[in-house]
């Protein structure tokens, strides 16, 4: 779980400074959902490996 939440952490201040804002849902509650959302639009994904090519992407138009 730790190693989860660092992931997490890193990823969240990855995208942080493409403008986005990442979320999850509580782990507490059942299966963790992760929401990027910048501007009003929302993308899901259901793991944290789903983020990764969201990342690539906006680091290839960097």
């Amino acid at each position: 779980m730790e190693r989860r939440e660092g992931a997490f952490v890193t990823l969240r201040t990855a995208l942080a400074i493409k403008g986005f804002a990442l979320f999850r849902t509580d782990p507490n509650d059942g299966p963790v959902t992760y929401w990027a959302e910048r501007f009003g639009v929302v993308r899901m994904f259901t793991t944290l490996d789903e983020i990764q090519p969201l990342l690539n992407d906006l680091e290839d138009l960097s």
